[in-house]
């Protein structure tokens, strides 16, 4: 689960100071679990969910990495503009 975790920040947020001030989440608690030291409580794939990761592909793997949310569908948006020459860096 915190290599998905991985891949989602790295592929859609420039840094981890940045995700960890888009999702609330303080950047104590993403070094925590990358340390393997805690794990993410059910409040933390909450606000995981709330940045557009998909909490089926976080924690089985299954399915795609983006939520079917507003952040993720946003995401994902600005992703296949991209591919097709469109790119928009705004992830809001």
């Amino acid at each position: 689960m915190i290599n998905r975790l991985l891949n989602f920040i790295e592929a859609n947020y420039t840094d981890f100071n940045t995700y960890a001030v888009k999702s609330g989440i303080p950047l104590s608690d993403l070094k925590s679990w990358f340390d393997g030291a805690t794990e993410p409580t059910l409040q933390d794939l909450v606000k995981i969910y709330n940045t557009g990761c998909s909490l089926d592909w976080l924690l089985s793997g299954e399915n795609g990495m983006y939520a079917f949310n507003k952040a993720g569908l946003t995401i994902y948006k600005n992703i296949t503009e991209q591919d097709n020459g469109y790119y928009r860096a705004d992830f809001n």
